[in-house]
């Protein structure tokens, strides 16, 4: 029989199947596995006792109004990942009218449930409004408008066909995590990023005999550039792992980092996304290291300074002119993009901002290169394939809502600014 309708949720038992579909949701893209355990302690202190999930790398937590939570009898099931699940490829929407119970709306691309589809509407008008504010956003869209009877038998004829069968991918669950099991597999990701990164050293032959291990060991008797090592990435994405993204009524818009030699400061913005939120609810989600700093009525911030190695570029590290241009044609197929500015004379080597200071006979130019580097936060790993020595000057994490998604592009994106130091 039909379910009860409620503000941005609508439900439907499926007799036949013996469970019960929920249409519309709220999801929250997750920055790690802290975020998600995170998330779900708000929304268990919120009042959220079931939620669905969707996706493995970048996952997706949906949620629906505690007010609702009665409804949840029996298994409950996602209309929305039964219908991501049905269109593994393409960019897909259904605007699919229920007679006399209201609307919904559903978007995915390759696979992936757009966060800000999944959408119940009580008209026609406030659908075809956030359809083309969808549109605009993917001009790809392949859009279906359909209607939709649904009866107590729930007849394969009549229902639409991602929901003639269950999967158990789509069901709600209690939302609760066990601690120590989210812990090992963030340290498993964490492990498996810093291993790729640390693999920089060996591909482009700066580790061993191009690379000293500290700043010390620049006072060689052969002149070096200090740039900055394989885990300079990999300590500031350690970093964001701790950042709660949906925390007491705010949400996480960006994190950019500026790099200063041996240290690198973050910045962690936040905006007010409902009205009940203050100051002192995003203080208590504060990570430790991280510093509050209020910025104005919907806006605030979280920031923090990391110290961050660098590594002596010897005069046996370098790579050549082809070499370098080769590992960097290679890395761009794994990148959204890769930008490679003109060459640069920056100065002699043995100037004090690159390393020690040289006798005369041994001064020779430094030559760089500007390069700007964006790519998926679910590929950073991809980061080991870009064997060139690179002195970083930014690191920022952006969070898109509407971005978006294939191979290349996702919610969210790491953008990385710095230097390559081409030859000296």
């Amino acid at each position: 029989m039909p379910g009860a309708s409620l503000p941005h949720t609508w439900s439907w038992q499926d007799e036949r199947l013996s469970v019960r579909w929920v249409f519309g949701a709220s999801w929250f893209p997750t920055l790690s596995a802290r975020s998600e355990r995170l998330l779900y302690r708000q929304l268990r202190e919120q009042g959220t006792q079931w939620v669905a999930s969707h996706g493995t790398q970048m996952r997706l937590i949906g949620a629906i109004s505690p007010a609702w939570q009665a409804s949840m009898v029996g298994q409950c099931v996602s209309a929305a990942v039964a219908f991501v699940r049905a269109h593994p490829q393409g960019s897909h929407a259904l605007c699919l009218e229920v007679q006399e119970q209201g609307f919904w709306l559903v978007a995915c691309v390759d696979g992936r449930l757009l966060s800000q589809t999944d959408c119940w509407f009580d008209d026609d008008a406030q659908l075809q409004e956030a359809l083309r504010s969808l549109c605009d956003c993917h001009s790809d869209l392949q859009v279906v408008q359909s209607r939709w009877s649904p009866s107590s038998v729930g007849s394969e004829d009549d229902t639409p066909a991602f929901l003639v069968k269950q999967n158990p991918w789509c069901r709600f669950k209690k939302a609760t995590t066990s601690y120590h099991l989210w812990l090992w597999i963030g340290l498993a990701l964490l492990l498996v990023v810093g291993v790729g990164l640390w693999a920089f050293a060996g591909r482009s032959g700066i580790a061993d005999d191009g690379l000293a291990r500290t700043d010390r060991q620049a006072h060689d008797t052969a002149p070096a550039v200090m740039v900055h090592s394989p885990a300079t990435v990999v300590s500031v994405l350690k970093a964001w792992h701790e950042l709660p993204v949906d925390p007491a009524g705010w949400l996480l818009q960006r994190v950019d980092c500026e790099v200063h030699s041996e240290h690198v400061s973050c910045d962690a913005q936040y905006k007010r996304h409902k009205p009940s939120a203050d100051n002192e609810g995003l203080k208590q989600h504060q990570p430790p290291g991280w510093m509050f700093q209020p910025g104005s009525i919907d806006q605030a911030h979280l920031r923090r300074t990391l110290a961050l190695q660098r590594l002596a570029l010897l005069s046996g590290g370098r790579l050549s002119l082809e070499q370098g241009l080769t590992e960097l044609q290679r890395f761009s197929a794994q990148a959204a993009s890769l930008t490679l500015g003109l060459r640069s004379q920056l100065g002699p080597l043995g100037d004090a901002s690159f390393g020690q200071r040289a006798r005369a006979d041994q001064l020779t130019p430094v030559v760089t290169r500007s390069l700007a580097v964006e790519l998926t936060l679910r590929q950073a790993s991809a980061l080991s394939q870009l064997a060139v020595p690179i002195r970083w000057q930014e690191i920022d994490l952006e969070i898109n809502q509407g971005a978006h998604i294939d191979k290349r592009h996702g919610y969210l994106m790491l953008s990385l600014k710095g230097e390559w130091i081409e030859s000296f």
